[in-house]
């Protein structure tokens, strides 16, 4: 069993369709079907049921699905932590917008954001400024 047969499990249980979820992880559906074929016969155990519009999770799927989301959420946060010790911080930024907000209001903060993070680094920002630290969210939206 693999992090990667484990991210595949998760992307076909969240599009339902082995080509949606190749796309989303730039691979082939060829790759994924591979993958999850291999994931069932290790475990010994049918994880989707398959049919001509897509693919749903068999209640062994959704078992290891919830186990998957959990060790890919420990394996990401054991990531960052050695990331954060090499000094390199790296991490995830979940952001949740209504659609109006996407062209508009998003790009400047999530430019802030960025600038915020290379003064938290001690790097100039994209104009090659420098500025003093700023505190927590509301420092970067303001």
């Amino acid at each position: 069993m693999t992090f990667t047969q484990l991210r595949i499990l998760q992307a076909v249980a969240r599009t339902g369709n082995m080509t949606r979820a190749a796309e989303e992880l730039a691979t082939t559906q060829s790759a994924v079907s591979h993958a999850l074929r291999a994931l069932e016969s290790e475990l010994g155990v049918a994880l989707l049921v398959r049919g001509n519009h897509g693919v749903s999770l068999t209640a062994a799927g959704r078992a290891v699905c919830r186990r998957a989301t959990l060790i890919l959420t420990q394996v990401e946060a054991l990531e960052q932590e050695v990331a954060a010790a090499r000094k390199h911080e790296r991490g995830s930024l979940r952001v949740g917008v209504i659609p109006s907000a996407n062209v508009r209001l998003l790009p400047p903060i999530l430019r802030r954001f960025e600038d915020a993070r290379c003064v938290r680094e001690n790097a100039p920002d994209r104009a090659g400024n420098t500025h003093q630290p700023r505190e927590g969210l509301w420092g970067i939206l303001a």
